[in-house]
C-alpha cells in the first residue's frame, strides 16, 4: 500500500502563528540516505548537523500552477539528518516532531491499496508519500515515470 499526505491541507490547517513562523524557515535535506533510509553507497552518514550534505529548501513552498502554499518537510531520519537551518538543533527537532505529528493525522492521509493493473499519478510538489513494508520474497512489478519540474518557489516570493 502507498499512503499520501496532502501538504496543502497540512499547511492550511496550522494555526496562523505557526504558518507565519514557517514562512522564513528552511529545511536542509540529508542526501546521505536513500528513500528506504539506508546509506547511499558513496555517502558518509552525518554525525553532526554540520556534516549533513544536501539542499536547503523553504519549509513552505508555493505551487507554481495552483498558487497554493504547501508544507515541505522532506524525509525524516534519526538526528542529525534533515534539520531547520535557522534553529538550534533541539528547537529544530522539536518543531519537526510537531510538524510530522500534525502531517500524519488521518484527516490528511489517503492510502492506495494496490490491486493488479492499478495506476496512480501524484504531484510531489504538494504531497508526501510512503509505502508499507513489502515482502521481498514476493515478486513486485512497478513502473515509474518522472516529469521534469521547476525550481522550488518559496511562499514568500512575490
Amino acid at each position: 500500500d502507498t499512503s499520501f499526505v496532502n501538504q496543502y491541507e497540512t499547511y492550511e490547517a496550522l494555526p496562523m502563528a505557526m504558518k507565519e513562523r514557517l514562512l522564513n524557515l528552511h529545511i536542509r535535506h540529508d542526501n546521505s540516505r536513500n528513500t528506504a533510509g539506508g546509506a547511499r553507497p558513496t555517502a558518509k552518514i552525518p554525525t553532526t548537523r554540520e556534516e549533513v550534505e544536501g539542499p536547503a529548501h523553504p519549509m513552505v513552498r508555493r505551487h507554481p500552477d495552483s498558487g497554493r502554499n504547501a508544507l515541505y518537510l522532506g524525509r525524516r531520519y534519526a538526528s542529525p539528518s534533515s534539520y531547520i537551518v535557522e534553529l538550534p538543533q533541539d528547537e529544530s527537532e522539536a518543531l519537526l516532531d510537531e510538524l510530522w505529528a500534525h502531517a500524519k493525522q488521518a484527516m490528511f492521509v489517503w492510502t492506495q491499496v494496490w490491486q493488479p493493473r492499478d495506476a496512480i499519478m501524484w504531484d510531489n510538489r504538494c504531497t508526501m508519500h510512503t509505502r508499507s513494508k513489502i515482502d521481498h520474497t514476493q515478486p513486485r512489478e512497478m513502473h515509474r515515470s518522472l516529469i521534469k519540474g521547476e525550481a522550488i518557489i518559496p511562499a514568500t516570493a512575490p
